[in-house]
């Protein structure tokens, strides 16, 4: 499956609808009332995401305008995510001496008092952009930030 494939269908499964994968590149869906009345669709529908369509599908896909449909699907849920992690690592051993290896003053001294858990906020994005040009491209830009230091997150954003 695509990737919007793949998130129609989750978010459909999660809103009560029975979403079932067909051939080429498409979805059978059952949809409760509420999902039938956002989405414009009748009770059972088939969607299709890809070059070739299911017989009788609706093509859905980031031009159109499915994105303002599944945001109705979605309404207040999805704006805002909260997740705590916690997770138990042992104490550094030698904290100085890691430090050492990582940080570089010059002409200064310093020494390791204390060393404490503490914790941090991220912030994501998932921004949707259209670039017209010569021709026409669109996709959906992540970023992501460390709020206490104000560090990218390049490498650990794909796991968020």
């Amino acid at each position: 499956m695509n990737p919007l494939q793949q998130f129609v269908a989750e978010l459909l499964e999660k809103t009560g609808a029975a979403v079932e994968p067909c051939e080429p590149e498409g979805l059978e869906v059952l949809a409760p009332a509420e999902v039938q009345k956002s989405l414009g669709l009748s009770e059972w529908s088939q969607l299709g995401f890809g070059a070739e369509l299911p017989p009788k599908a609706v093509r859905v896909g980031l031009e159109s305008d499915w994105i303002e449909r599944l945001a109705g699907v979605l309404s207040d849920r999805g704006l805002v995510l909260r997740r705590a992690i916690e997770v138990e690592n042992p104490p550094p051993h030698h904290p100085a001496r890691i430090l050492q290896h990582g940080l570089e003053l010059l002409n200064a001294t310093y020494r390791v008092e204390a060393v404490s858990p503490v914790w941090t906020r991220f912030l994501l994005l998932s921004l949707r952009y259209t670039a017209l040009s010569d021709e026409k491209r669109d996709g959906i830009l992540q970023l992501g930030f460390n709020l206490s230091n104000g560090a990218s997150l390049n490498g650990m954003l794909e796991d968020l």
